[in-house]
């Protein structure tokens, strides 16, 4: 049996024959020592904490030193206008391609993990951008946007370069691995799940051929093709060779008809790229809403530009949404799977959707860019209005009418119009800024008309003009004006009757103008020369408005003269004062 004679051979306590004395003596002795060895513990600790602070530290400024360098290079070799003349459309130009070169080198040669990934990315997309590499800066904002997605800042610059890319097209035929994935490796578990699809007695697999539209387009035609169905948590694998000139991926994702009422409450669906050389491996999520699933097809596209000419493993499946309730509904696939060309019309109208929805998360949509041109319109600067709708026109697909006009407007400016510009720019309703410059576009385009002759169409224009500034709220004055002109028209066509209402239309309006006193008592004399009482009240507030004018008193008394009304005439002469008239007017009082 042990004895406590064991615990004192440990050296913990003195031996029994030591006096008192030696055995406190004893007892301090062993506790400074374990005191001393502790505190050389704790200092050692304290070197080793202050060497790993000091190293962080040192790593911290040989980072920042070398990010700063980068961004010297980049601040050299990239230029923006003038803060004075910078607006929302610029991007970075080149200014010094070796330093550009330097500055892509140094930021991309930055160790990881890189303090500030976001603003690495960032800097990289605008040296690309500069450099003109227009795939590889989206690919480097995206990757930026990604680390800090709340800014708008990067999400604006992200849309123009992604806009710039929009631009063109590549009918080159898509290259299908739809079948080539689907006969890839299949990770699934070794729980049964009850699903109609299975391949080899695996039902987390299948394969269905569907017939739906695309979700955001469920009016137009249904889109034909093989789902490969996979149910989470199973995934697909396969080694894929990423095309040099085709480096884009696109793909439908769907969930089958006959599921939709099976309780789906949206899935995101993943897919990741492993390079085999060791190169980057990156994961892409597809949220997909419930009532997207329900509708139809779901278009995405994921640009694999960075891993082009290589081998990569190529990893697809989904998972419930985020708040799910669970995956038994979720019969969902991919279908579609094919490579295509950046700028190939599918390519491009999936890239119009994200950009679209990247750009409404931070508050910007075709309103962002048809205030901006009503604005530049307003203060003449008519190339960035034009700028501001070309942008329209390559994201939200507007049409090219409100460019013609801008076009016009800007050679107008310069005294060298182009009037077929405007004939292009009323030729449809779409891309306009707002519906009463289309109106102003409608009267130009009737000057031009009532100027060749064609009296008819000049005033189908106007009254079209008109109609549109009474819908939008224009200010009297300018629907007046446009009902001036309709009348001049009508009159000009033998229809006096209209001509004498579109006026009555206008003085209501604008009762105090006297110009159009004096057209609505002409034309109420040229419509019918009973009218006497209407024509001499439209005469006579006129003729007060402008009592000297001797321009006036002479229309008024050529105007009673042609209905033969001399005692009128007689009537205007005794009134008019001695400053109204001059030789002109004299001649006609006297007759």
């Amino acid at each position: 049996m042990a004895s406590l004679s064991d615990d004192r051979d440990s050296g913990t306590l003195p031996p029994p024959s030591m006096s008192r004395s030696a055995s406190t003596t004893f007892l301090l002795r062993k506790t400074l020592n374990w005191q001393r060895w502790a505190l050389r513990l704790l200092l050692a600790a304290l070197v080793v904490v202050v060497l790993l602070m000091a190293w962080q530290a040192a790593a911290a400024l040989q980072w920042s030193l070398a990010a700063q360098r980068a961004a010297n290079d980049l601040a050299a070799g990239m230029s923006w206008p003038a803060p004075l003349e910078r607006t929302s459309l610029d991007l970075p130009t080149l200014r010094d391609p070796v330093a550009l070169d330097r500055a892509i080198a140094a930021f991309e040669a930055l160790p990881e993990p890189r303090e500030d990934e976001a603003w690495v990315q960032w800097q990289l997309a605008r040296a690309y951008t500069a450099k003109g590499a227009l795939q590889s800066a989206s690919i480097a904002y995206q990757q930026a946007l990604d680390q800090t997605p709340s800014n708008s800042l990067i999400a604006w610059e992200a849309g123009l370069v992604k806009a710039r890319l929009l631009v063109g097209g590549d009918e080159r035929e898509p290259i299908s691995i739809t079948e080539f994935v689907a006969a890839g490796e299949v990770t699934s578990p070794a729980k049964i799940v009850g699903t109609p699809y299975c391949i080899e007695g695996n039902c987390y697999i299948g394969r269905k051929w569907l017939v739906m539209p695309l979700s955001d387009a469920p009016e137009g035609p249904p889109i034909s093709t093989t789902l490969i169905f996979l149910h989470s948590p199973a995934t697909l694998t396969q080694r894929i060779d990423v095309p040099a000139e085709q480096p884009v991926l696109t793909f439908l994702l769907g969930l089958d008809p006959i599921a939709r009422d099976y309780g789906t409450d949206g899935v995101t669906f993943q897919l990741r790229v492993t390079a085999e050389n060791g190169g980057p491996t990156r994961e892409f999520d597809f949220a997909v809403t419930a009532e997207q699933l329900q509708t139809g097809w779901v278009a995405q596209a994921v640009d694999l530009t960075e891993w082009a000419n290589q081998r990569v493993n190529l990893t697809i499946g989904s998972e419930p949404a985020e708040g799910s309730n669970g995956n038994l509904g979720d019969w969902v696939g991919w279908a579609a799977l094919d490579f295509e060309s950046p700028s190939s019309p599918r390519v491009a109208q999936i890239e119009k959707r994200q950009l679209r929805a990247m750009w409404a998360d931070h508050d910007f949509t075709l309103d962002t860019l048809l205030t901006k041109a009503d604005k530049a319109t307003a203060r003449k600067d008519y190339e960035r209005a034009i700028e501001w709708l070309e942008l329209g026109r390559v994201v939200y697909d507007i049409g090219t009418s409100g460019i013609s006009y801008e076009r016009w407007l800007m050679q107008k400016e310069k005294d060298a119009a182009d009037s077929s510009l405007l004939g292009d720019a009323i030729a449809s309703d779409a891309g306009w800024v707002n519906m009463m410059q289309r109106g102003d576009a409608m009267r130009a385009w009737g000057n031009v008309m009532r100027e060749s002759g064609a009296f008819a169409a000049a005033r189908d224009l106007y009254a079209t003009a008109a109609a549109m500034y009474e819908q939008n709220s224009a200010p009297q004055g300018t629907i007046a004006a446009t009902y001036n002109q309709l009348a001049t028209a009508q009159s000009q066509v033998g229809d006096l009757e209209g001509a004498v209402s579109s006026l009555l239309r206008a003085v209501a309006l604008t009762p105090d103008q006297p110009d159009l006193q004096l057209a609505l008592g002409r034309a109420l004399l040229a419509s019918d020369a009973t009218r006497l009482d209407e024509a001499r009240a439209a005469f006579d507030t006129a003729l007060a408005a402008e009592p000297a004018d001797a321009n006036y008193a002479k229309v008024v008394l050529e105007a009673w003269q042609s209905v033969g009304a001399d005692a009128e005439m007689a009537a205007v002469c005794q009134r008019l004062p001695a400053e109204a008239k001059n030789e002109a007017v004299l001649t006609l009082c006297q007759r």
